[in-house]
């Protein structure tokens, strides 16, 4: 007599548990970045100019500007500090724009001028 090993979950029940984990893996992700936006008929994406966005989209609802810099300050002990390297200053902007309630807010970021990253945010409101 040739005796059976039956599995403790049933098919249905193990496909389930695998949904269930694979949307659990999904949601605990961050939210990924949009690779454009929509501004009326235009399309506003990652290396679009500072000025085809004011254009298109009109004026932000927030803007916040910093200057960011890159490179420098790395040299080799008994060296002197202006042999240490260029330093590269990067303007940023960060524009938030707010297409009302019943549309998302978006996040752009600038760098010398041009878009670099875009964020969806939550839905916009009523300006007063």
């Amino acid at each position: 007599m040739r005796q059976t090993t039956r599995s403790a979950w049933p098919a249905q029940s193990r496909s389930s548990l695998s949904a269930v984990v694979a949307l659990t893996v999904l949601c605990a992700m961050p939210t990924l970045s949009l690779a454009a936006v929509r501004c009326g008929d235009r399309i506003i994406n990652r290396g679009s100019s500072s000025a085809e966005v004011m254009a298109f989209c009109g004026k932000p609802a927030q803007v916040d500007r910093s200057t960011s810099y890159i490179g420098g300050a790395t040299r080799s002990p008994g060296e002197r500090n202006e042999a240490a390297g260029a330093t590269t200053e990067i303007q940023v902007e960060i524009r938030t724009y707010n297409f009302g309630p019943d549309a998302l807010m978006e996040r752009l970021r600038f760098e010398n001028g041009i878009v670099v990253d875009i964020q969806t945010l939550g839905y916009g409101y009523n300006e007063p």
